[in-house]
């Protein structure tokens, strides 16, 4: 189920290995732990975001998860980000339908990687909030090493 790096595609962002998202890991654990917030948080009920626990459900397909894949048609700057870095893209799936995300990475160096053409895969798990609704959350994603872009 899982992304994996290949010949042809590198892993830009593996969020079980990202030591960049620790502070948001402890951040996202104690909204769930905290009592006094009963609307703000996961609710925990697959276990503690990023814990053991949590990644063995993932395994285990006990945690639903939609994997995305397409080709990067545009890349953009969303938000409200200070920097003039490009940090978003729009794919086309192979259905047609288009598809926006933002632009995960572990090293900053990757972002380059991030070019029209470039197909890009998406791992997706959906995990619930305490307010009941569903929050798909990127727990991978990679880009393919060669352009499928004939002018690139």
């Amino acid at each position: 189920m899982f992304l994996e790096e290949s010949k042809d595609k590198y892993l830009t962002f593996n969020l079980r290995e990202s030591s960049q998202h620790i502070n948001h890991i402890r951040k996202v654990q104690e909204l769930t732990l905290n009592k006094n917030r009963p609307q703000i948080g996961l609710k925990g009920i697959n276990g503690l975001y990023c814990s053991e626990e949590w990644w063995d459900n993932i395994s285990q397909n006990k945690i639903n998860h939609k994997f995305v894949s397409g080709i990067i048609t545009r890349i953009f700057k969303s938000g409200q980000d200070r920097g003039e870095v490009n940090n978003s893209f729009e794919l086309v799936l192979d259905n047609g339908e288009f598809w926006e995300e933002g632009i995960y990475v572990s090293n900053e160096e990757q972002r380059k990687l991030f070019q029209l053409g470039s197909k890009v895969e998406i791992l997706y798990v959906f995990d619930e909030l305490k307010s009941g609704r569903m929050l798909d959350i990127v727990i991978q994603m990679s880009i393919s090493k060669v352009s499928n872009n004939k002018s690139n």
